[in-house]
């Protein structure tokens, strides 16, 4: 994030409890303050049965050691061991859920074998989930029993480490990340990814056949949080330790409110402004001088609130110098507000060439209009 006096080195977030961080892609990420409806590490020597149901079939087991819990089966076909949360967890329905868990998968390629971990319903057969099958890993929704898979090809997470699954997700909705990276999104798209609301914590491990080796299926932890509030106030730091304020736009990207932008050195600045009313269109005309480049970097505009059309501010270049031909630079639609723009557009003058900055009113009376551009040459 770029501001007028460097790149911000830490950003912060005011209202007591969100975090920031910055994603693989460089790119900054909002964890917003959120209800925590489950968080947990694997302590001691057995499986809390406050928390957790455990069905085991054949030689299927549990173990607890080490801050994991090993789901393991061995070589043997119908060999299952299954965990879910006593809690079922229901949506709100305005609301994502956020899953998050750490997974050590160490046996690749085996035949016949099924790892499973998300949220699911095992009474109803509802939910979403990762899917290590046959050595593919795959991202599932399953409905009234019908699963539908989609392969996730760039990750064979097999390596014996412990691997971050992350989910955030809604009945029409689940988006699938591995380490962090988005993986997957599933939409919905006649009907509901799942009909039942009320989901477990689920894992299994299970084997539809004889497999070449004892299958394990490791936990490292689990959370599930219910995303809540929206962001309040959002600000930086400059390299000179001086606040910035950001504020999001209605395309929802980052704006930084950061002082007027000052001409170089050694240039002559322009500062234009027009504020009057204005009822039909208002110009105001600068011939760019013979010889000179002039590089625009702000544009503003505003104007009074306004119930019947509207207003809009726009910055042209003017080639002729006659309003014949033009070629728009930028433009501010305002009734009530005010916006500006950061520009970097350079206009080589000639004597004729000029920039026209015009006010204009789409219909209904006048009104006060505001507009301001800013550069040097």
């Amino acid at each position: 994030m770029l501001s007028d006096l460097g790149w911000l080195k830490k950003v912060k977030i005011w209202d007591g409890t969100r975090e920031v961080e910055v994603t693989p892609e460089n790119e900054l990420a909002v964890r917003p303050p959120c209800k925590r409806l489950f968080d947990q590490h694997f302590n001691g020597s057995s499986l809390n049965t406050l928390h957790w149901i455990n069905n085991n079939l054949g030689s299927g087991s549990v173990a607890i050691a080490e801050s994991f819990c090993n789901m393991t089966v061995t070589t043997v076909n119908g060999d299952s061991v299954e965990i879910y949360s006593l809690q079922s967890f229901v949506q709100i329905f305005s609301q994502l859920n956020s899953f998050k868990c750490g997974i050590v998968l160490e046996e690749e390629d085996l035949a016949n074998n099924t790892r499973i971990w998300g949220m699911r319903n095992p009474t109803t057969n509802d939910g979403w989930y990762f899917r290590l099958q046959n050595g593919i890993l795959q991202a599932c929704t399953e409905h009234d029993g019908v699963v539908t898979a989609v392969s996730i090809d760039s990750y064979k997470p097999t390596d014996g480490y412990v691997h971050r699954y992350d989910a955030i997700y809604r009945n029409y909705k689940v988006v699938f990340y591995v380490d962090q990276v988005e993986v997957h999104t599933t939409l919905a798209t006649t009907d509901h990814l799942y009909d039942n609301e009320s989901l477990k914590l689920y894992f299994r491990n299970y084997n539809t056949g004889i497999t070449t080796a004892s299958v394990s299926l490791k936990l490292e932890g689990i959370a599930l949080f219910d995303n809540t509030s929206s962001i309040t106030e959002i600000a930086g730091i400059d390299d000179d330790g001086l606040i910035k304020k950001v504020a999001v736009t209605t395309t929802g990207r980052l704006k930084i409110d950061t002082a007027p932008p000052d001409a170089p050195d050694e240039t002559t600045p322009v500062v234009r402004t027009e504020y009057s009313s204005v009822s039909s269109s208002d110009d105001d005309v600068y011939i760019v001088p013979d010889g000179e480049t002039v590089l625009i970097q702000r544009f503003v505009g505003g104007a009074e609130t306004d119930s019947t059309a509207g207003n809009v501010v726009e910055l042209w270049y003017d080639p002729l110098g006659t309003g014949i031909g033009m070629e728009i630079i930028d433009m501010i639609f305002c009734s009530g507000s005010g916006d500006q723009h950061d520009l970097r557009e350079a206009i080589l003058g000639d004597g004729t060439k000029a920039i026209r900055m015009r006010r204009r009113r789409f219909s209904g009376g006048s009104k006060e209009i505001f507009g301001r551009w800013e550069g040097y040459f």
